[in-house]
């Protein structure tokens, strides 16, 4: 997860997290200690703004990166309905892993209802690796998620569950 142990380190993830490109940009040129970091791919995947993301990324290799950072900015970007998603898979792919993306884990998944990330629920549902699964897996899979959709309240996710299942159901 997101390391944000120093107080230093809170305020430069909310800064990256919160800030404009030029921003992102200024405070790296001025704090290179901070550049070299590659927890700041973690911090970028927290951003609203696609190109600090981008930005952020690309300034390390996949080889900088450890696996659980890998992860993590894997987990941020499903979890938070970020449009980060197609940089993040264009990236893996570059080093052969895309589809590593779209295989969510259940914990995951119920991560996604739980910050209403309904855009990439939408998303994941029409992917390869969702739709070639059986009939039963999909529904199963839907069914977890439109619960835990009632669960947290999140009437979006609720609808695309029930909009899929029909889909599913009447194909």
């Amino acid at each position: 997860m997101v390391n944000q142990e120093s107080g230093v380190g809170a305020a430069v993830c909310n800064y990256i997290s919160a800030r404009s490109l030029d921003d992102v940009k200024y405070m790296l040129e001025h704090i290179g200690n901070v550049k070299a970091n590659p927890v700041l791919c973690e911090w970028a995947a927290l951003s609203d703004h696609i190109e600090v993301f981008e930005h952020v990324i690309s300034l390390f290799t996949l080889d900088q990166l450890e696996d659980d950072a890998v992860d993590c900015i894997i987990t941020q970007t499903l979890t938070r309905d970020r449009n980060h998603l197609g940089f993040l898979q264009a990236f893996l792919k570059h080093y052969g892993l895309s589809s590593t993306i779209l295989r969510p884990t259940t914990e995951t998944l119920h991560n996604m209802v739980i910050y209403n990330s309904h855009h990439t629920l939408d998303y994941y549902f029409n992917t390869p690796s969702f739709t070639n699964m059986s009939q039963s897996e999909r529904l199963s899979i839907i069914h977890s998620i439109k619960d835990k959709g009632y669960e947290y309240g999140t009437t979006r996710v609720i609808k695309l569950c029930n909009d899929q299942i029909n889909a599913i159901s009447y194909s």
